[in-house]
């Protein structure tokens, strides 16, 4: 199983982080990679998400519930079909010292390419890690206007 981690720090209060942070159309806006998303399901702390994306010129497409849980501030969330065979992982809004937060994205991820697979797999854990990142980014990004 591979982990990925994307870590940033964002002025601003946990909450007013994990609120931006459900804002997810906004959030794929701010993400170069992201081709498209479609809500099946949009409730307050529950979404199923089509996601349709760009990394070294292929498509990739999945499915993934979020469940969000506003008590902790906490994002879980899992691929429930689509190119990855696991992806899941979680969002964390935690406080810093200094009064901002600091966004945690957790993915746990494996992904099979039968014959390719083990010459890709270093390109792919880079693609993985670049768009973990672009999430921090594309977070911290939305969070600069109120």
């Amino acid at each position: 199983m591979n982990v990925t981690e994307a870590r940033v720090v964002i002025p601003r209060s946990p909450q007013e982080v994990y609120t931006k942070a459900q804002d997810i159309e906004a959030l794929a806006k701010a993400m170069p990679d992201v081709k498209s998303i479609k809500f099946l399901v949009k409730e307050p702390n529950h979404t199923v998400v089509e996601w349709v994306g760009v990394t070294h010129g292929r498509t990739i497409r999945w499915t993934e519930i979020d469940l969000w849980n506003p008590k902790t501030l906490t994002c879980v969330f899992h691929q429930t079909e689509g190119a990855f065979d696991h992806y899941e992982g979680s969002w964390t809004f935690r406080e810093t010292p200094q009064g901002g937060t600091e966004f945690i994205h957790h993915l746990e991820w494996e992904l099979s390419i039968p014959l390719l697979g083990p010459l890709l797999k270093g390109v792919i854990k880079r693609a993985v890690q670049e768009n973990s990142d672009a999430i921090a980014k594309a977070l911290a990004k939305i969070c600069e206007t109120p």
